[in-house]
Order: structure tokens, then C-alpha cells, then sequence
């Protein structure tokens, strides 16, 4: 933990931003993207991610684990391997990490994607048309259909607002396993939204001691690491940024697995998987994973959209994010929830700049979606300036947002804090806070002119908190 004995000052002359973890004081320059929250007078609406990203036909998936064979094969050769010693020496696989993570400047979202296909395991191939995909010959590891037809991946989709997120480049495609470049491409356009005639997709395949090949698709145009085929990659290291390159219906990762004898794998293991019988995961997620991805504020109603036009603009996407209000506006909010469940409920609540709570609502689910977002429309009182908190309990997890209304002079806090709450609405600002934790610690502090963190003031150990001298309606 850290506990300071004398002030620490951070003033716009001094430096632009600190980060405080646990012990350590790490000045930063970068700045992290962050929206923010909440208010009145509520109504929602879903907006659901698309479920289908149809990544290949079956020429394409051909073609390409055909290419995908011969650059393993040609590597051995070139390094003298022998794939029979291979076998022999392997005593266990390949264990995986996520292929996905947060870019070092979004650490203010709880979550950026969800799962929208696993691998198909029904092997029955019954289609007429390779773009009409039969929904009857379809299940999953885990038995039920979230896939499509002759589907071989994992495909993790952003969400919410998958285009916007693409652009802001906040989620990393990361090797999921220490190994060696086998082939990669980019160059290739990444802003495609339908299945046909998309062309090539960028890529990095990555072959592992064991044999195994983890193959990360559809990634960003100019995003694809530069290192060289036959490089060493080491397991969470940069592979590029997640696009919507190749036949992609929107900004996605597909992550394909084949072993030492070529055949398709799914890390997942499941009652229904009949391609193997153990996981590939160091850590297998649950097929459902309910919880909050984002909470932001908006100057105008958002609109998730589904596509990106050449002209630069999101076709049908307008964010319009905001985290800075006059008194008595009208702005709106929105809930980025994945994998609610039936009768699932939220229960909101938007807090004033004293703690006094000023409105609740609720958020009701009747059906199992992987990807849904509320929206609200709100309307602030007048005066009351300050740091308003959005506060949302879903699933006995508490999810907090912070917006700014108007701009005081100057901000003392002190206390005891627990969970993400901030204090970013002053010109000036004095902390003498004990920040402890939980598994939604996140703080930010932003001030137009100084920030000063007085004795008394502790962060305690796995509590993140960052400081960034910057004015009342700055938004990232």
C-alpha cells in the first residue's frame, strides 16, 4: 500500500499525468480514453451486437489451413526438426492465456469484447449455399448454438461500439502462447461489415513448440507486428489490433487452434466437444460470463450502428460521448451488459456530488443475449455542481461511473473510498482519501490546476488510481 507523511503536489507546471499503484508512483504521458455517466428520467432500449460473424467460406478456410500446413512444414524442414521426435518429446500441449487485452490506455472500461461464435462441432454439412449456413447442423463445446455452420474458431467480438473501440485501437491482440512466427500479412483493408467478397483478412499465425498453431485473424490494416516470420513471440506479447479485415461483418478476433497433426482443436472443453477431450485454456472461462462491460455518458442518444463507410464516418454508429455537463442538462446514459441471463436485474442509481443519492432505475432481462445495451435519457438539476457518480449493482458486483457537472474551484475529499469512485470535477483538488479495495478498484483524480495528495492519503494494495492535471471537460 502506499500511505504518504508528506504531500505530494501535482500541478500543470510539473507534470501532465502520475499513475499510483499499490507502492509505486509512475509518471505517464500517455493519456487513458474514458467516458463517463449517469443521471435521470430513464427509459432503455436493447441494442444487440451481431451473433454471426461469418469468417470464411469453405474454399477459404481450405486454402488457407492449406498454406497454414505448408509454412509449418517448410519451417521444420529449414530448422531440421523431425515431427516424429516432436511428438515423442511432447508430454502435454499447449496451454493458452487470452488472446485479447486492454490497450495500456483503456484501463478505465471493465470490459471491451464478448464471445459471439465458439468452434462448430457438428460435423454434418448439409449446406446448398456456402452463405446460406444451415442454423440446424450447429452446437458448441458446451452444447448449445452459439456458432454457425462449419464455423473452426473462437470469435471474440469488441462491444459496445465495436467500430469506435476499433478506431481508438483499445483492444490488443496478444500471442496467447510463447513461439514462432510461421506467416503473417497486412496491408489488407479492415473496415469490411459483410460476408461476401470481402478478401484477404490481416493475420499472424504463430506455431508453438509443441506443434500447435494458434492463427489471430481479421486484425487491423498497418496494426500486424513488425517482427519477421521465424521471430520469437513470448506468451501476452503485441500481435496487432483487433479489425474487420477479410469476410468479417465487424471488428473481431478469430482464433483458430490446430494441433501437431494439422487437426482443428477447441480449447474449450465441454460435454459436447468431440475434438478433445481436455481444455486448452490456463484458465477456462465459463460459457456465460454475466457482467458489466462499460457504462458512459453521451451529449446526444447513442446508437450502436453495425457498419463504417469509406467517407470515415460510423454508417448508423454515433457515440457522441461526454463526460462534462452544464446544470439542468439533458444528456443520456448507456449499459454495455454481455451474457445476461433470464430475470436477470440491475439495479441503478445516479449520486450527487455529496453522496446523497438523486434517482434509481432498473435494468430487466428476459432472455440470454451476449451482448446487450441500455440507454437512458436523463435530465440534471440545477446547481449541484460537482463529480455526479453513476452507481450500478448487477449480480452483487458494484459498477461505478463518474461525470462532471459544471467546474468548481476547489475539491476536498477525505474518508474512507471504497470501489471506483473519482473526483475530477475541480480546478483544484486536496486528498486525504484511504482508497481501499475490491475487484473494481479504479480511481481517477483530474484537475485543471493542481492536485495535491496530503498526509493521510493511502492507496491500498490492488487499488489503481490516476491523477492527470487537466481541465473539467476534458474527454479522451
Amino acid at each position: 500500500m502506499l500511505a504518504l507523511a508528506l504531500s505530494i503536489q501535482i500541478t500543470a507546471k510539473s507534470v501532465n499525468e502520475y499513475f499510483l499503484k499499490q507502492d509505486k508512483i509512475i509518471m505517464k504521458l500517455k493519456h487513458i480514453l474514458i467516458f463517463l455517466l449517469f443521471s435521470l428520467n430513464i427509459f432503455a432500449q436493447n441494442e444487440n451486437q451481431n451473433s454471426h460473424f461469418q469468417c470464411f467460406t469453405k474454399e477459404e478456410m481450405k486454402e488457407f489451413t492449406a498454406k497454414t500446413i505448408a509454412a509449418k512444414r517448410a519451417y521444420y524442414a529449414e530448422h531440421k526438426i523431425s515431427e516424429a521426435n516432436l511428438r515423442k518429446a511432447a508430454n502435454h500441449h499447449v496451454l493458452f492465456r487470452w488472446p485479447l487485452q486492454s490497450s495500456a490506455d483503456y484501463d478505465f472500461q471493465y470490459n471491451n469484447s464478448t464471445i459471439t461464435n465458439f468452434v462448430d462441432q457438428d460435423v454434418t454439412d448439409n449446406n446448398v449455399d456456402d452463405n446460406v449456413r444451415n442454423p440446424d447442423f450447429i452446437e458448441d463445446w458446451n452444447c448449445g448454438k452459439r456458432t454457425y455452420d462449419g464455423h473452426r474458431a473462437e470469435d471474440i467480438a469488441l462491444f459496445p461500439f465495436s467500430w469506435y473501440l476499433m478506431e481508438k485501437q483499445s483492444a490488443m491482440v496478444v500471442a496467447a502462447a510463447a513461439g514462432t512466427i510461421l506467416d503473417k500479412g497486412d496491408g489488407n483493408y479492415d473496415k469490411n461489415c459483410q460476408w461476401a467478397g470481402a478478401g484477404n483478412s490481416n493475420f499472424v499465425n504463430i506455431l508453438h513448440d509443441d506443434g500447435t498453431v494458434s492463427s489471430y485473424r481479421h486484425l487491423k490494416e498497418n496494426s500486424v507486428t513488425t517482427k519477421a516470420n521465424n521471430s520469437r513471440v513470448e506468451e501476452g506479447e503485441y500481435l496487432g489490433f483487433v479489425g474487420s479485415s477479410g469476410r468479417s461483418t465487424g471488428p473481431h478476433l478469430h482464433f483458430e487452434v490446430t494441433d501437431i497433426n494439422d487437426d482443428l482443436i477447441d480449447p474449450f472443453v465441454g460435454s459436447c466437444n468431440i475434438l478433445n477431450n481436455d481444455t486448452w485454456w490456463k484458465d477456462q472461462r465459463s460459457y456465460w460470463e454475466p457482467q458489466i462491460n462499460r457504462i458512459m455518458t453521451h451529449s446526444a442518444s447513442p446508437i450502436q450502428g453495425s457498419c463504417w463507410n469509406d467517407t470515415g464516418d460510423f454508417t448508423a454508429q454515433v457515440v457522441s460521448a461526454d463526460n462534462y455537463f452544464s446544470s439542468g442538462a439533458i444528456f443520456w446514459t448507456s449499459v454495455a451488459f454481455q451474457d445476461v441471463q433470464p430475470f436477470d436485474l440491475a439495479e441503478c442509481s445516479l449520486i450527487q456530488p455529496n453522496g446523497a443519492e438523486y434517482s434509481t432505475w432498473q435494468h430487466s432481462f428476459s432472455v440470454a443475449d451476449n451482448s446487450t445495451l441500455k440507454i437512458g435519457f436523463h435530465q440534471l438539476p440545477s446547481g449541484n455542481t460537482g463529480t455526479w457518480i453513476v452507481k450500478v449493482v448487477y449480480r452483487s458486483k458494484n459498477y461505478y461511473h463518474f461525470f462532471t457537472v459544471g467546474c468548481n474551484s476547489s475539491e476536498s475529499v477525505s474518508g474512507s473510498v471504497i470501489g471506483s469512485k473519482g473526483y475530477i470535477s475541480s480546478t483544484n483538488i486536496t486528498s486525504e482519501v484511504v482508497h481501499s479495495t475490491n475487484s473494481m478498484s479504479k480511481v481517477l483524480y483530474q484537475a485543471g490546476t493542481e492536485i495535491t495528495f496530503s498526509p493521510g492519503f493511502e492507496i491500498k494494495s490492488g487499488a489503481h488510481l490516476k491523477a492527470r492535471i487537466k481541465g473539467c471537460s476534458f474527454v479522451e
